[in-house]
């Protein structure tokens, strides 16, 4: 696990940098998986100390759908059941990013995680009790569904 932190946070923050620098166009996903409790499924990656929900890249080419299914897999060899729902899609510039994500609601699911290299943990949460260290986008989103909270398209 050290080792994990020790390799990746140099990563993210060479990230930042390059997204600081160059401010490419990018398009991710993320999915709200609630499970049958109500909980909220959030994960803490090994190049952050913020927990997450869960998602990733579009690669060129791909559908929004085709891509959250592909990152849950990947991340958490997650298999969607359902139809994901979209909550909305955000305007993200936060650390001088210029990402747009789309936020899918996901009831429906198989999950057995396998030990990966970008998920450190992972967990699920009452919507009222996520951990202090959530990052800020997240928190609204999950505001915004479990709450009713007006929808701001900014992350």
């Amino acid at each position: 696990m050290i080792l994990k932190k020790l390799f990746f946070k140099p990563i993210g923050f060479l990230l930042k940098l390059y997204w600081r620098i160059v401010k490419p166009f990018t398009i991710g996903v993320r999915a709200l998986i609630i499970n049958k409790n109500g909980e909220v499924l959030l994960v803490k990656h090994t190049y952050s100390d913020l927990w997450y929900c869960p998602g990733g890249g579009v690669d060129k080419g791909e559908h929004l759908i085709d891509a959250i299914k592909r990152e849950l897999k990947e991340e958490l060899d997650l298999i969607v059941k359902d139809s994901p729902v979209l909550l909305g899609t955000y305007s993200n510039f936060f650390e001088h990013k210029n990402d747009f994500v789309s936020i899918f609601i996901i009831k429906e699911f198989e999950l057995d995680p396998k030990q990966n290299l970008e998920i450190e943990t992972w967990a699920f949460f009452a919507p009222d009790k996520i951990p202090e260290t959530t990052s800020i986008g997240t928190k609204k989103r999950i505001a915004e569904y479990f709450k009713n909270k007006e929808i701001n398209y900014i992350w």
